[in-house]
């Protein structure tokens, strides 16, 4: 099994992974999907958005997180591609176990290190 590596989306290569993961596969879904996308890509480079990724060689998942005026997270964009159920489950019980919880520099959120 090649390593997974789960992290937040911060530089301009990873931001613009995101289009090649999400619009072939949402922009038939969505209205305006790639318009959507921008914005959020543009937020995510400006700290307004989070965006947070799962990579196996190339990115396979994302979540896109917005934060409100009110401090409360609201989930706009998550997306796993196809990959096993055992892949997926190897991600999660091999991450928690690695995984801790410290105070984030935003307020209502927690970091997750590995």
């Amino acid at each position: 099994m090649s390593e997974f590596r789960l992290d937040r989306i911060l530089n301009e290569d990873e931001i613009l992974q995101l289009q090649g993961l999400l619009i072939p596969k949402l922009k038939e879904e969505y209205p305006n999907f790639e318009i959507w996308l921008d914005k959020a890509q543009n937020e995510i480079k400006e700290g307004i958005r989070i965006g947070i990724g799962i990579w196996k060689e190339k990115l396979i998942a994302t979540s896109i997180i917005k934060l409100t005026a009110s401090n409360t997270a609201e989930l706009k964009s998550f997306l796993l591609t196809l990959i096993s159920v055992i892949e997926a489950m190897e991600i999660f019980f091999i991450k928690k176990q690695k995984c801790s919880a410290e105070k984030p520099e935003l307020p209502g959120l927690l970091r997750i290190h590995m």
